[in-house]
């Protein structure tokens, strides 16, 4: 049964990653399961450095075994067959709607993200003047970075910059309201990596786009070591900074899955000239509204669901069961039994 509720987490994430400005992360998060991958990949940077550790004979065999086995294998294995199945079923499907239908899917991409908001801000334990400097910082950053026009490395891609282009996408991976396609069609490397995958098929790879290609998954491949450790410390330490700043960035997020558009302004949905609700036909805004409010009724009725499992222990982030595990490591305090002095006679 689980491995079942483990493929239909993975069908989801796929799902998230196939809608513009979702994300996989965003899936993970209204299923309340966010927090199990971060630590499964936690866990793969500590078996990394206790393999690093043993070459140099710093730690035993035993201890390389230990931190390997203390990856849930079956869980990542599981999530990654259900999200590859929905990647491979759903691709041209998606690809079919946002080529016809490109106000309808983003209304309800906009209904999704809408629903996400409320996550992260009823679960912040403090809401003082710091968690709001951090929401509004967050939220004025990411509103700049999604109104820049896509291609801002197009015509620089070498593989300093294509580097830092992993390093950049690896943060896109694992935060709600980004996508990782979104990310690198902003950087307008899009096309260019789809182009090279159409290579590696063929055969055709040149000498200078795999070492492009090698530096960018060196960028990303850091990027994922370094993120998943400091989000480790920022859940256990920092959590309600955290989530404002993921809410500022869901929060920004809604301006790239708006889904008033003129479609006959770029053949790209994400091109596409922003309008307000009166731009479009009475009909249309109709249907986009309509559309808003049930993908917003059916990510809360997922996210209640998921907070009624035994393993969501009340929790989206799943900080909850971070907090329980940090309290099982900590030593036990030893209660000394009071004597009570006896009565003299």
């Amino acid at each position: 049964m689980n491995h079942l509720k483990n493929l239909i987490y993975g069908a989801l994430m796929g799902a998230g990653e196939l809608i513009p400005g979702v994300g996989a992360q965003t899936a993970a998060i209204i299923g309340g399961f966010y927090d199990e991958i971060i630590m499964c990949l936690y866990n793969g940077t500590e078996f990394l450095k206790t393999l690093s550790l043993w070459i140099i004979r710093k730690k035993t065999f035993k201890d390389v075994q230990k931190s390997f086995f203390a990856i849930k294998w079956v869980f990542l294995i599981t999530i990654a067959i259900g999200a590859a199945i929905t990647l491979l079923l759903g691709a041209n499907l998606m690809h079919f709607l946002l080529q016809r239908y490109p106000l309808y899917v983003f209304a309800a991409a906009f209904g999704i993200v809408l629903a996400c908001l409320q996550i992260p801000y009823q679960e912040m334990k403090k809401k003082g003047s710091l968690e709001l400097i951090v929401f509004m910082t967050s939220l004025i950053i990411f509103l700049l970075f999604f109104e820049q026009q896509p291609g801002a490395l197009r015509s620089s891609i070498t593989p300093v910059t294509m580097f830092f282009a992993g390093l950049f996408s690896s943060l896109a991976g694992f935060f709600p309201g980004i996508s990782i396609s979104f990310a690198l069609l902003v950087m307008g490397l899009y096309e260019y990596l789809l182009s090279t995958a159409t290579k590696i098929l063929a055969f055709q790879l040149d000498m200078d786009t795999l070492v492009n290609l090698l530096s960018f998954a060196a960028g990303l491949g850091l990027g994922v070591i370094a993120t998943v450790r400091i989000l480790k410390v920022m859940f256990e330490k920092y959590q309600s900074y955290l989530l404002a700043f993921i809410l500022g960035l869901i929060a920004a997020s809604l301006r790239v899955v708006w889904p008033f558009m003129d479609t006959s302004s770029a053949a790209e949905p994400e091109l596409m000239a922003k309008l307000t609700p009166l731009g479009l036909s009475y009909w249309q805004s109709g249907v986009i509204f309509v559309i808003i409010f049930a993908t917003f009724m059916v990510v809360s009725l997922l996210r209640r669901y998921a907070l009624k499992q035994e393993d969501s222990h009340g929790s989206s982030f799943g900080f909850s069961k971070l907090e329980e595990q940090e309290k099982e490591k900590a030593p036990k305090k030893k209660v000394k039994k009071k004597v009570k002095p006896t009565p003299n006679k």
